[in-house]
């Protein structure tokens, strides 16, 4: 008997990742485990073989057809593309972009891949912090030190505005189809 999907997505992204550090020091390969092991073994097995694959094709020289010549489900190589920011889309666009998604498994698979990063992340990076933060927000990943959307929302408010700290790279168009977004998950839409 072969591989599983989600063995396979473990063998092609430790070999992907031979090498790479994270910016710890620690093996990149550390990160896909950790998002990976997020998921318990009855979450569905495209979700958990994505999360080991989801920076493949962004963070090295693996293609889609690489994955597919390998034996990877076709609906799990679209998640990982779904999940690959593009080279110039901005990260306000890419994490709009996995929002619009009608299949959760791109946001269960990204949300854990913020989180992760937000754990291990040192506190001199705090740009980035917000940034990911925000990008929890969008994509449903709610903080456990706020309640509610709405405490959310204000927060993220804020911060659009420049009150509490300023989110470089997003411009104004882009503030307000967030806010846009956001107004539109409270009112449940």
């Amino acid at each position: 008997m072969g591989l599983s999907q989600v063995e396979l997505a473990q063998s092609i992204a430790t070999e992907a990742h031979a090498g790479q550090k994270r910016f710890g020091g620690e093996p990149f390969i550390t990160h896909p485990q950790a998002v990976a092991a997020s998921f318990d073994r009855n979450e569905d097995m495209a979700v958990r073989a994505a999360a080991w694959l989801h920076d493949v094709l962004e963070d090295t020289g693996r293609l889609t057809g690489d994955l597919r010549r390998a034996g990877v489900d076709e609906w799990i190589i679209g998640i990982v593309e779904g999940l690959t920011k593009k080279k110039d889309e901005e990260y306000t666009d890419y994490i709009l972009r996995i929002a619009g998604y009608q299949s959760p498994e791109f946001r269960k698979v990204k949300i854990a891949d913020l989180k992760h990063n937000l754990s291990t992340l040192p506190e001199s990076s705090k740009c980035i912090k917000q940034k990911y933060r925000l990008a929890l927000h969008i994509l449903g990943g709610k903080q456990a030190d706020e309640p509610n959307l709405e405490t959310a929302l204000e927060r993220i408010e804020n911060e659009l505005d420049g009150t509490n700290i300023e989110v470089s790279g997003i411009a104004d168009w882009q503030k307000e189809k967030l806010r846009e977004i956001l107004r539109k998950m409270i009112r449940g839409e």
